[in-house]
Formats: structure tokens, C-alpha cells, sequence
């Protein structure tokens, strides 16, 4: 309990429209036990990589990943899914900085 987690995880928008009409950017909503929930704009036929970081509020936090493309239930997909605990100390935002960055390089070389 109160532990800090950083999700990272690539995202796909399958979705050429929506029933609203149109393209629908709104691919995901993630949101963590007890923590805000934030919404992944993924333009429709394109991916993203996403991080997400959250405090656990109790023993047990479920972590919900949600299709917000409103168009059908297979247009968002999610891979590489990883969580991380971040440790506490004065070494907190020079490891998340250098993992983040380390994560950033790798992605760009597999791109």
C-alpha cells in the first residue's frame, strides 16, 4: 500500500470510424484502483506507446485497461504490457527518467 507503479504498454486504434461519424481519437481509458482515470487519444489506424503511473491505496489494486473507440469491440488492441514498481528515495526520478529514456531508445530502434 502506497507503493508507486509506472505502466508502460504500445497501443493500436483499429477503428476507421465510429458510430458517432467520423474519426474517433479516443482509443483507451487506464485507470489504476483509487487513481485517476486517463484517457489515450490514438488516431484511428495508427499506435502509441503509453506510460501510466499510479499509487496503490490498498493491498489489492486492479489495474483496468478499456476500449473507448466506440466503433466495435476488436478496433483497440494493447501488446508489450509492463508495470514497474518505482522505488522510494532520493534516486526515484533519476531512475524513472533513465528507464523511461532507456525505453524511448529501444522503442525507436525496433520502429
Amino acid at each position: 500500500m502506497g507503493a508507486t507503479y509506472v505502466v508502460s504498454l504500445d497501443t493500436f486504434n483499429g477503428s476507421l470510424s465510429y458510430s458517432g461519424g467520423g474519426p474517433q481519437l479516443h482509443g483507451f481509458d487506464i485507470s489504476a484502483t483509487g487513481n485517476a482515470t486517463m484517457p489515450v487519444l490514438v488516431t484511428p489506424g495508427t499506435g502509441t506507446s503509453v506510460f501510466y503511473s499510479f499509487t496503490a491505496t490498498g493491498l489489492s489494486t486492479t489495474l483496468r485497461l478499456s476500449d473507448a473507440t466506440g466503433f466495435d469491440s476488436n478496433a483497440g488492441w494493447i501488446d508489450n504490457v509492463v508495470v514497474n514498481s518505482v522505488p522510494d528515495g532520493g534516486m526515484t526520478a533519476a531512475l524513472l527518467g533513465m528507464s523511461l529514456t532507456g525505453l524511448a531508445l529501444i522503442r525507436r530502434k525496433l520502429a
